[in-house]
């Protein structure tokens, strides 16, 4: 299943289990905690989220609940950018568009 989610800004990076696990916290749109987890063999889905222009729309084909209702991509999951300049997708934001894109690329985001 697809999951798609807007990325508003970065929250922090963080290194975790004495530097095996790393976490990059976001700002989604909706307000809900979401993190990407990396280890120290698979940091390609940080590094894809960390050199963008935010906002970005991403999509993600794994989805975990953490804790305290936060949102967890693991590091075995497919991150995407979708290929639609940061201005587009502000305006999206500021015209109340992006729910509806959003369902338009995963009805369950």
């Amino acid at each position: 299943m697809q999951h798609a989610f807007i990325i508003t800004g970065i929250d922090s990076f963080t290194s975790e289990q004495s530097g095996q696990v790393f976490r990059l916290s976001l700002a989604e749109h909706k307000g809900r905690a979401l993190s990407i987890i990396g280890s120290v063999e698979q940091q390609v889905n940080i590094l894809t989220i960390k050199e963008q222009v935010l906002p970005v729309v991403m999509l993600s084909d794994k989805l975990e609940a953490g804790a305290d209702n936060s949102l967890l991509i693991p590091d075995s999951a497919l991150v995407s950018i979708v290929p639609i300049k940061a201005a587009a997708v502000q305006l999206m934001l500021d015209t109340d568009n992006a729910d509806q894109v959003l369902h338009n690329l995963s009805p369950n985001s």
